[in-house]
């Protein structure tokens, strides 16, 4: 179960840099500002959500006795 958590802790992040490089390359050829700015968006949200899932794992609490 262990790489399946990290390999989907890895795509998240990657699936929204793909995102940011084709909303550039959109915008390149002409395309709206707002791809750019929605690819952006995307790669932050992944990546705060995969910080937030790790954090979740690793503060779990220790039982009291």
């Amino acid at each position: 179960m262990r790489t399946v958590n990290l390999l989907h802790d890895v795509m998240g992040p990657a699936a929204g840099a793909m995102l940011l490089a084709l909303g550039l390359r959109i915008h390149r050829h002409g395309g709206s500002v707002g791809w750019v700015i929605a690819g952006a968006a995307a790669l932050i949200l992944s990546t705060l959500w995969v910080a937030r899932r790790r954090s979740a794992r690793h503060r779990k609490t220790t039982p009291q006795p």
